[in-house]
């Protein structure tokens, strides 16, 4: 049996999805099986992080089989438009000749394409085989921290790779993430709240994509009910499935409350200690912001229960980033608790900051503490 699958994730850990898959698949294959991974990266990519993990989930017997791609050549173009040896590998596992013209189609649909690949490769040609047997002890005497649960996050327009797939699909990969009897049964969700102006490559999409004219304005907010389908994907884990917990986070404000100008490449919250702007002091209304952003949410009929308003706060990346220290943290939440509050959303827990690491976040929790009746959940990466 050979099963492809396409590795699609922004960061340097395996998407949800592909990880059900790949569990899914070495439940049902043989030893004699190979998995090839299709890796499509625009940022480093851990690729002996990820070999680790796979070691501790695939049986030592599992031949690998990597096919690295450069997506920046290939993402927005004709995938035949990459006809280099990777492509040449991927085409002598798919079976298809030189001559035959692959999908011209996006990753996004092309994700639809390896999904369905592999799930026909691990129908036709599935069988179980026993595992070695290991003993584990549980002492019940003994308790440590209580887990509230495991969850996902489809943001940067990854939810936009499921909804693509056909109706069949669609299901099967929500199955895969949500169900709790023949799936991984996440019950947490963690969408990105857009900060871009725009939507295209992979950017999340602002609720407001250009300044209504200064902090004080009119807001001119825009929703398309859509959300990069991250809509779609809470309706379904919510009500389909049950899930209740949905973790609503920004990476970033949008360019004009900020420092720089730009959703992207760090700068700070005008506004914030040590961070102030010609166009004023937005720290209100990028908490109006957040609040609306819920609030549209919350028509639908999901509720936000989680809402962070910075995501690595200690990086400065090319994508939506946002810096803060925790003093700046501190500033910001003293504006938005209250905002929610006034808008009865006194339900919904502040987080801060998802810093890179412990150690990270560890470093602004002093500056926290002065917040800390205001915090609800402490989050790190």
């Amino acid at each position: 049996m050979r099963a492809i699958v396409l590795y699609g994730g922004k960061h340097r850990v395996i998407p949800p999805l592909t990880a059900t898959l790949l569990l899914d698949l070495t439940l049902m294959a043989g030893s004699s099986s190979q998995m090839i991974f299709v890796c499509w990266m625009n940022r480093k990519l851990n690729l002996e992080a990820i070999v680790g993990l796979l070691t501790n989930i695939i049986p030592a017997a599992f031949p690998l089989t990597w096919i690295k791609a450069k997506w920046r050549r290939c993402l927005y173009k004709s995938f035949t438009y990459c006809d280099s040896w990777h492509v040449s590998r991927l085409r002598s596992s798919l079976g298809v000749s030189q001559g035959t013209k692959l999908p011209q189609t996006p990753v996004m649909a092309l994700s639809s394409y390896l999904v369905l690949a592999l799930t026909t490769f691990a129908s036709a040609h599935a069988s179980l085989q026993p595992r070695q047997s290991s003993t584990v002890t549980v002492d019940l005497t003994k308790t440590y921290q209580t887990i509230d649960g495991f969850g996902i996050s489809e943001t940067f327009q990854r939810a936009n790779q499921m909804h693509a797939l056909s109706p069949s699909l669609q299901r099967y990969a929500l199955d895969l993430l949500f169900n709790r009897t023949s799936g991984a049964g996440f019950s947490i969700l963690r969408n990105g709240i857009g900060s871009s102006p725009d939507s295209s490559s992979d950017h999340m999409v602002s609720i407001q994509p250009t300044n209504p004219g200064g902090p004080n304005a009119t807001p001119k907010y825009v929703f398309d009910g859509n959300d990069n389908s991250q809509v779609w994907v809470s309706t379904e884990a919510v009500k389909t499935y049950g899930l209740r917990t949905v973790y609503a986070n920004a990476w970033s404000a949008p360019g004009y409350m900020k420092t720089n100008n730009n959703d992207a490449n760090g700068g700070s919250l005008c506004g914030v200690s040590g961070a102030t702007c010609s166009s004023g002091d937005w720290k209100q209304a990028y908490a109006n912001y957040l609040v609306q952003y819920i609030t549209y949410y919350k028509n639908i009929g999901v509720d936000i229960t989680h809402l962070g308003f910075l995501n690595e706060p200690d990086l400065t990346t090319s994508y939506a980033s946002m810096r803060s220290n925790g003093q700046q943290a501190a500033d910001f939440i003293k504006v938005l608790r209250p905002t929610l509050d006034k808008a009865n959303f006194t339900s919904v827990k502040v987080t801060c900051c998802d810093a890179e690491g412990w150690s990270s976040q560890q470093s602004m929790m002093n500056a926290l503490s002065s917040v800390s009746s205001l915090l609800g959940t402490i989050t790190a990466q």
